[in-house]
């Protein structure tokens, strides 16, 4: 395929992406294929894949280095594209601007609560 610009349309068009490393974890582009509403199929590596993958909804995960494992991921997903793909989206709530600001707002006042007052006490 080569070079892009417009990796959107790329992920946009695809019927799934594949992310086969065994040693990434939290990589932008699982992310960037389920922002665009394509599924993704990955080994469950640490970090990052299972955080973002939920089998059966937006992607499939296969243990690590078991090659007919990640097919049978393909292939269920390829059977059912549609299926995973309308369930892609559902999943994105998580990763949006407004889950975010609460999840640090909801740090930030957690850390206010445990906080010592002026006499030391919590």
């Amino acid at each position: 395929m080569g070079y892009t610009d417009d990796v959107g349309a790329v992920f946009s068009s695809a019927r799934l992406a594949i992310y086969p490393t065994l040693t990434e974890g939290f990589g932008l582009s699982i992310l960037e294929a389920l922002t665009h509403g394509c599924p993704v199929v990955s080994y469950d590596v640490d970090f990052g894949p299972r955080e973002m993958i939920f089998p059966g909804r937006n992607g499939e995960l296969a243990p690590p280095g078991d090659i007919p494992a990640i097919s049978r991921a393909i292939e269920n997903v390829l059977s059912n594209s549609a299926y995973y793909q309308a369930n892609t989206d559902m999943e994105l709530d998580r990763y949006s601007r407004t889950a975010h600001e609460q999840s640090y707002l909801d740090l930030i006042f957690s850390a206010m609560r445990q906080a010592p007052d002026e006499n030391g006490k919590r």
